[in-house]
C-alpha cells in the first residue's frame, strides 16, 4: 500500500472504482459537485487527507478527518475504498487504525455520520473504539469519539 497526493486522474479513477456503498455516499454528498470541486476538498488545508493506492498502483482508499471552523478541536473523520478493498483489507485496516489513533490525539472529538446498511464500517469504527448513536436522520447512525468529559454536547445531533 502506498500513500500518495491525490491527482485529477487519480480521483477520476478512484470514484470510477468505488465500492457501492461508498458510492451511495459520495453521490450524497458530492452530487452537485465536479470533480474539481471534489479535489479542492481533497486538498483543503483544514483537511488531513491521505490517498492510498495498492501495491499496483490502483486507487484503494481515500480519507481523512476535516476540522470544523467553529470548533478546531473537533473534526469530522470519512473513508471512502474502492472495489480494491478485498484483497487489502488487513493492510488497510492497520493503516487506517494507526490514522485514528492519530487523530484521537490531535482532536478532542472525532464524528461522522454513516449509512446504517453499512454493517462492516459499523464494526470497524467499533473495534477502533468509536461509540454509534441513532439519530434523527432516518438512514444514518452517527459515530463518535471524545476525550474529556466535558468535550461535546452529543444532543446536538440527535436533535
Amino acid at each position: 500500500m502506498i500513500e500518495v497526493k491525490p491527482t485529477k486522474r487519480l480521483l477520476y479513477e478512484f470514484i470510477s472504482n468505488l465500492r457501492e456503498s461508498d458510492l451511495l455516499e459520495f453521490n450524497e454528498l458530492y452530487k452537485n459537485s465536479s470533480l474539481d470541486e471534489f479535489y479542492k476538498v481533497c486538498l483543503d488545508e483544514n483537511q488531513d487527507t491521505y490517498f492510498l493506492l495498492t501495491d499496483n498502483y490502483l486507487p484503494l482508499a481515500l480519507g481523512g478527518a476535516y476540522s470544523c471552523s467553529d470548533f478546531p478541536n473537533q473534526a469530522s473523520v470519512w473513508l471512502l475504498c474502492t472495489k480494491y478493498i478485498n484483497k487489502n483489507k488487513k493492510e488497510l485496516y492497520k493503516y487506517i487504525k494507526n490514522k485514528i489513533d492519530f487523530f484521537k490525539r490531535k482532536y478532542n472529538f472525532l464524528f461522522n455520520y454513516i449509512f446504517k446498511s453499512n454493517f462492516s464500517s459499523l464494526k470497524w469504527l467499533k473495534a477502533c473504539g468509536f461509540s454509534v448513536l441513532d439519530t434523527n436522520r432516518a438512514d444514518y447512525k452517527l459515530f463518535y469519539f471524545g476525550k474529556g468529559e466535558n468535550c461535546f454536547d452529543i444532543r446536538y445531533f440527535t436533535r
